[in-house]
């Protein structure tokens, strides 16, 4: 009777281990399925999306938050691949709208002012052609029994909710620039009156702004928790760089102890949102204009209107914008990329 119930509970003990170990090795297998199906959707989109602009190449995702019901499952994606121009910009749309509207001018002096127009934003976006940038993309996973992935591009917005707008997987890249903005570039840069004196009043240096975002981009914020957020602070500190100075009577000075917010001013680490701010304080003191999305360059600012959020124009290529930046959670990655359903006002020095 002794020998009977020990081999009972022997069998009994077996299966419950073989259940355990086909309930883990099920549960491994399907988040593995649903990954590299979710992988190669996310895969093949970006390729379709920028195909005859960009070459794409190191392709990888990490997903992160994965939460599961009995019927759903929800996760983060972050893809991060490498992105290269491979389409000359002077072949760009924008370009050959700017040369039509150019060859349209038979007056001397107009001729070599257009000339100069286009060889100027030429010799600002050919460095970038045919040279890789690591550049991350955020997206939302949704599965709900079983069914195929619903995936969204998630927009990050700061400390906030992110905008979430669904793929559409044989979607082509909408040019950001058309050829008739670039018709009206050089008519209105035609119109606009010569400056007289110093064309720069605010004496912001761009390239240095810029250089500090990249390489700090994905530092440690200093101010995170208890509602606070870094992004204002870390683009203080960029255009601090660029050879803005601290201004106390200003309120527009760092922090003296690190991650302590009554230690620095109000318009430094505020975006602007409410009760002062980097974007008020600059546009009060003459030194901040709002242009239109043909007129970003590096350097610009961007402030999300129906967000406490900023952020620094880190690539400009001609075709796509990209920006750096920081929250209250580190960054990852260094350039994030600017889609049109953003709600952004894009700020330049003056």
């Amino acid at each position: 009777m002794i020998k009977k119930v020990f081999l009972i509970i022997c069998i009994v003990l077996f299966l419950l281990y073989s259940d355990i170990t086909n309930v883990s090795a099920n549960e491994y297998a399907t988040d593995i399925e649903w990954q590299n199906a979710v992988s190669n959707v996310l895969e093949e989109h970006l390729t379709t999306y920028y195909k005859d602009i960009y070459t794409l190449s190191g392709f990888s995702v990490i997903y992160e938050n994965i939460t599961e019901t009995d019927t759903t499952l929800s996760a983060e994606a972050t893809v991060t691949l490498n992105m290269a121009l491979s389409r000359n910009p002077a072949d760009s749309p924008f370009v050959l709208g700017m040369k039509s509207a150019a060859a349209d001018y038979t007056d001397t002096d107009k001729q070599e002012t257009t000339k100069e127009i286009i060889d100027a934003y030429l010799a600002q976006v050919l460095p970038y052609y045919q040279v890789p940038y690591e550049t991350a993309f955020s997206y939302h996973i949704n599965i709900i029994d079983g069914s195929q992935p619903q995936i969204y591009n998630c927009y990050f917005n700061g400390e906030e909710e992110p905008l979430y707008i669904k793929i559409e997987e044989d979607r082509v890249y909408q040019e950001l620039f058309t050829y008739d903005d670039g018709v009206h570039y050089i008519d209105t840069s035609l119109m606009e009156p010569v400056p007289y004196g110093p064309i720069s009043i605010s004496g912001y240096n761009a390239s240095s702004a810029v250089n500090y975002a990249i390489k700090h981009a994905t530092d440690d914020p200093e101010f995170a928790g208890n509602g606070n957020s870094d992004c204002a602070n870390f683009v203080s500190k960029c255009i601090n760089a660029g050879n803005i100075p601290v201004d106390v009577t200003g309120e527009w000075y760092p922090a003296s102890i690190w991650g302590n917010t009554n230690t620095c001013g109000k318009n430094w680490m505020r975006t602007g949102a409410n009760n002062g701010g980097i974007i008020p304080y600059f546009k009060e003191k003459g030194w901040l204009k709002t242009i239109g999305v043909e007129e970003v360059d590096r350097g610009a600012i961007m402030f999300w209107n129906n967000k406490s959020h900023v952020a620094i124009v880190t690539y400009f290529d001609g075709s796509t914008i990209k920006y750096s930046q920081h929250s209250n959670i580190k960054m990852s990655n260094v350039y994030h990329t600017y889609n049109s359903s953003m709600d952004i006002t894009f700020y330049k020095f003056r």
